[in-house]
């Protein structure tokens, strides 16, 4: 772990992005005079953040004529009053030397749940790009010249995918320890084939999970994830350098180089079989190793079976018996602290050697959004210490019936957010309000059951854009309150209602 302390507070991974060699088949050469703003979805919170910057790979140094950080907002724009400039020894100026990582100076910037932080970097010279992270589903804004500092994307005017030099964003936290869970695997891990920009990976919907269940501490789960990425053998090797070094060579950085790190669930071995052609003793062994040395630093490690991926490109019957000889030697657990059963969240019950058509990106072998979403709801709660029969919600225990009405609401709160359903309340100055707030989300903070009665706590958050109870247009984003009433039976939404709060957002408003 690393043991890096800042005051009384120790700096926790709140999002990272494993770093990989160069491929001029789908990254960008090189940068010159440009802005790259990259766009991170971070899972620990706090006031004060740090980045990481990697030229693992690179053999010469990289400059930045100037970096800044700020709360995003949908497209790449900033949150007004949020822009931070990022410094290195106190220099606006930062350079990464050859093979080397490296931390920036604390940012004061208050990070909260269900935020987006917008990073840019200006290159002044031209730069190649040895080191990345290569993540299709991620949205990069480039922009000619220096525009660090722009809160709009008017001048981004190119759209590209991945992570450039940037490895990881850390906060700073007190008090009660984050727990912090590495997601390690491949490009079914990565989630780079969910919907872009939308943050539909897999460990991001289990990170929700978790949040929704009010764990007794909080927790940040880091994607670990590398497209192409082997137990047994480095990308260039198997010649597709973006697969990245082998799990077994980027353990330490990856894992254990983060501080607080308690538990790995680890998902790998496919790509071992149809790109590696490795057999099923050797997988086995990789596996026993990358466990035993988890064990080793005092951490669980969690095992993943392997998803099916009939008539995928690399798929053949010989490669179906290899996956289900290490699938059977995964569930007879003969080395980790628990098992997590992907294969059956996946696979289609007609055609076990197949993916589930309503998970199915396409290709046979990865999962769409439904089926990242299927993945994380299929790892065990009893795994990080909730009891799968009576969930805890703060100090009230609910039945399996009140747990069924819960996710009924949730589900159904997820489903209309963007169809103006929420947006619905009794109030007469309801219509008013929809008018005078624009770019409008819901996100849930809190549920509350007692029988079948459900009450969510909800935020809006959006900007204020026209007149509102007496206020002009301040341009501001807002956060308001809002409670919605449930009455579910057998599994079904009989009736629902709302009402805002807005107590605390008349303030936000006033000139």
């Amino acid at each position: 772990m690393n043991e890096q302390q800042h005051a009384e507070g120790h700096w926790i991974g709140s999002w990272i992005a494993s770093q990989t060699y160069e491929d001029r088949t789908v990254a960008e050469e090189r940068f010159e005079d440009q802005t790259l703003r990259m766009i991170v979805h971070p899972h620990a919170f706090g006031s004060k953040l740090r980045l990481r910057f990697s030229n693992l790979y690179g053999s010469e140094p990289v400059h930045f004529g100037k970096v800044a950080a700020a709360l995003s907002e949908e497209d790449g724009l900033i949150v007004p009053g949020t822009c931070r400039h990022v410094t290195l020894h106190g220099h606006t100026t930062i350079t990464i030397p050859a093979g080397e990582e490296i931390y920036t100076d604390p940012i004061d910037l208050q990070l909260h749940e269900n935020t987006d932080v917008a990073i840019s970097i200006y290159i002044p010279a031209s730069t190649r790009t040895s080191t990345w992270h290569f993540s299709p589903p991620s949205i990069t804004y480039v922009a000619e010249g220096n525009r660090t500092d722009d809160r709009d994307t008017g001048h981004f005017r190119n759209k590209i995918h991945s992570y450039y030099w940037l490895s990881g964003l850390e906060v700073l936290t007190y008090g009660d320890p984050f727990r912090v869970i590495v997601a390690l695997g491949d490009s079914i891990t990565e989630g780079s084939t969910s919907t872009p920009g939308t943050n539909r990976r897999w460990p991001e919907f289990f990170q929700e999970r978790l949040d929704r269940e009010h764990m007794a501490h909080p927790v940040s789960v880091l994607n670990a994830g590398i497209v192409g990425n082997q137990i047994l053998t480095n990308g260039p090797d198997a010649g597709m350098p973006l697969g990245g070094e082998c799990i077994l060579s980027r353990l330490e950085r990856d894992v254990f180089s983060h501080y607080g790190v308690t538990d790995v669930i680890f998902l790998a071995g496919i790509n071992d079989i149809g790109i590696g052609n490795a057999s099923a003793n050797a997988i086995i062994a990789g596996m026993k190793e990358t466990a035993a040395r988890v064990h080793e630093k005092g951490l669980r490690i969690f095992a993943g079976t392997l998803p099916p991926f009939g008539n995928a490109p690399y798929y053949t019957n010989e490669k179906e018996i290899i996956r289900q000889e290490v699938n059977r030697w995964i569930l007879a657990n003969e080395g980790f602290d628990g098992i997590i059963d992907f294969n059956e969240g996946l696979a289609d019950p007609q055609h076990p050697e197949q993916l589930l058509p309503a998970y199915d990106f396409g290709d046979h072998l990865h999962p769409n959004d439904k089926g990242f979403k299927a993945l994380a709801d299929c790892i065990p709660l009893s795994l990080f210490g909730i009891n799968p029969n009576h969930i805890y919600k703060g100090d009230v225990c609910m039945s399996t019936m009140e747990q069924k009405n819960v996710e009924t609401v949730t589900a159904f709160i997820e489903d209309v957010a963007n169809q103006h359903v929420l947006e619905k309340t009794d109030q007469f100055f309801v219509p008013q309000m929809i008018e005078a707030f624009t770019d409008r989300c819901f996100t849930v903070d809190e549920i509350l059951v007692q029988g079948e009665k459900v009450i969510a706590r909800m935020f809006m958050t959006a900007v204020h854009a026209s007149h509102f109870a007496g206020n002009p247009p301040t341009g501001k984003t807002v956060k308001a309150t809002q409670f919605r009433e449930f009455r579910v039976i057998d599994g079904k939404i009989i009736e629902h209602h709302g009402w805002f709060d807005t107590a605390t957002l008349l303030p936000q408003i006033k000139a």
